[in-house]
């Protein structure tokens, strides 16, 4: 399958997880219900539905949460950030307040949230709890205007992880245990918009979100970035 979402083709080597709502391979409908989200290429494709929530068409077709709504994948528990190798990408319009805004989950294992002009990641293996991270942190410095469109891309791989900014580096973890794993006995569903359904909600856009099985490289993220950067006036 061919993947083309917007005028150029991204990458789909590894490419296991997408939601575009601009993309009919992705999103199918014309409401708030998506009936159809491409899951694995492999039949196994879940279902989600916007709640209290919108598609935006400017300057592209894009979620849009109002702080009360949220994406929520019934079922969608993938093992994919689960790996020693993944990559999760996620477009969506920067946030420079105080306040931790959930713009990815899958409970407690797997969180980013978008504040204070970065993104903060935390990641927890078997047997931690609490506030208790193996990976942790935020990006460095301010990654762009309120509202600005931005693509940041967290890659895995093995005993580094790292944050991309736009298509660029912008920090790398080091010195992770390759047997250290994203722990999956209290993964939640998938949820995009907000960290729980009642909890740190976001307030802005967010464009697709991807999963990859694999890490991938730096020339494959800042390829993916400019194939999408006009679709969002970059």
């Amino acid at each position: 399958m061919g993947i083309i979402i917007g005028r150029k083709p991204i990458v789909e080597n590894g490419l296991v997880f997408c939601v575009d709502v601009l993309s009919k391979d992705s999103y199918p409908g014309s409401g708030t219900t998506i009936s159809e989200i491409v899951g694995e290429f492999n039949g196994n494709i879940p279902s989600g539905t916007l709640t209290n929530s919108s598609i935006g068409t400017s300057p592209t077709k894009h979620m849009v949460f109002d702080g009360t709504g949220y994406l929520g994948l019934t079922g969608h528990r993938p093992t994919t950030l689960h790996s020693a190798k993944n990559t999760l990408e996620i477009w969506f319009q920067n946030n420079t307040g105080g306040a931790y805004e959930g713009i990815f989950s899958e409970g407690v294992p797997y969180q980013v949230y978008a504040l204070n002009s970065k993104i903060e990641v935390y990641l927890q293996k078997p047997g931690q709890g609490g506030g208790s991270y193996f990976i942790s942190g935020a990006t460095n410095g301010d990654i762009g205007d309120n509202g600005a469109w931005t693509l940041v891309s967290l890659v895995r791989d093995v005993t580094e992880f790292k944050y991309f900014i736009n298509g660029a580096l912008n920090k790398t973890i080091t010195g992770i245990s390759a047997t250290d794993l994203v722990r999956t006995d209290n993964q939640t569903d998938t949820i995009i918009g907000a960290y729980a359904t009642n909890n740190y909600r976001f307030i802005g856009g967010v464009g697709p979100v991807r999963q990859y099985s694999r890490a991938l490289s730096a020339d494959e993220i800042l390829k993916n970035f400019n194939a999408q950067k006009e679709r969002f006036g970059l």
